[in-house]
């Protein structure tokens, strides 16, 4: 590998402990258009709410998908605080590799979600935030290689930061240098390897 250039971080469970607040307010959601939809966390893990509603579907539940996406981002953005916290030490980390590197997250949560726990997180050194709000989603590795070419680097000058297994796969796909992530403690001693 070529010296990296760029590091490019999921959001949710890599730079943000909120997967739970995710999971419970699609949980709640599908709760409220239908109660008898069943389904184990791992089998959405990872997906888009667009991407998970498909795989409901697929299953053959009856509900409707706007209000379900609709009551899902409601919950997803009410309980927000709840789950992002600033953190002074990831903070610092990040600010002194803003010096050295260029940084990109890129999630599938929406745009609107990302920039708000960024802010809450006073995290504003990453360009571009790229989201599933105009991306396509992981596993496609389009969202990567935007960032890549937003600085006209290429996979070889690049590390991605990731924890779910659709992120994994996508990042894996790029040819860049994967960082596997379990939680943000775990990030960030990780990036204290740069």
């Amino acid at each position: 590998m070529e010296t990296p250039a760029l590091l490019i971080l999921d959001y949710d469970g890599t730079l943000a402990d909120c997967k739970s607040l995710h999971q419970q307010a699609f949980r709640k959601a599908c709760n409220i258009v239908n109660p008898e939809i069943e389904y184990s966390d791992n089998e959405v893990e990872g997906l888009p709410t667009f991407k998970k509603i498909e795989y409901l579907k697929s299953k053959k539940y009856v509900f409707n998908e706007t209000e379900l996406m609709s009551i899902k981002q409601k919950l997803t953005m009410e309980n927000i605080h709840e789950y992002i916290k600033f953190d002074q030490e990831l903070k610092d980390i990040l600010t002194r590799l803003s010096k050295k590197y260029k940084l990109a997250v890129c999630s599938n949560a929406t745009k609107e979600f990302v920039e708000k726990g960024l802010k809450i997180q006073q995290l504003d050194m990453f360009e571009p935030v790229c989201t599933a709000s105009d991306h396509l989603p992981k596993p496609e590795v389009d969202i990567y290689f935007y960032a890549m070419y937003y600085f006209g680097f290429a996979p070889q000058q690049t590390v991605i930061f990731e924890d779910s297994e659709l992120g994994i796969q996508a990042a894996t796909d790029t040819t860049a240098t994967v960082k596997t992530v379990s939680n943000v403690e775990h990030l960030k001693g990780l990036l204290n390897e740069y």
